[in-house]
């Protein structure tokens, strides 16, 4: 039998981008965004904290990374980068067979992308 965990996660961040021009920014470079995660794995919970990861690591990685003012992203490059982070994340944490989906959209949200990475 294989037990598999998935962790599901939603929420939003705010950003400060400059070199504007990017789609959902504001003139002034701030932007919000609402993103989608999903961490699937398959396994044993791990010791010592039987969770599959953190799911407050996940909204850390959104505010500490888009918080610093810096080069405006796509939002299928911030799909892309968080679901490798999230991906490698609960592979630290011990799991051996890992599923990881990110959907990050814009101000509008009419749109969006997903990324994901899997073993």
């Amino acid at each position: 039998m294989t037990k598999v965990y998935t962790l599901r996660r939603e929420g939003e961040f705010d950003a400060a981008f400059f070199g504007g021009g990017r789609c959902g920014m504001w003139p002034d470079g701030r932007a919000h965004y609402h993103y989608k995660v999903e961490i699937c794995v398959k396994g044993t919970l791990q010791a010592p904290r039987h969770f599959v990861v953190d799911q407050l690591d996940i909204q850390d990685y959104f505010e500490e990374t888009y918080r610093p003012a810096g080069i405006g992203l796509s939002c299928e490059k911030m799909a892309d980068l968080a679901a490798q982070a999230f991906y490698a994340l609960a592979k630290r944490s011990g799991w051996q067979t890992v599923d990881c989906k990110v959907a990050v959209s814009g101000t509008a949200w009419q749109a969006g992308l997903e990324a994901r990475y899997s073993d």
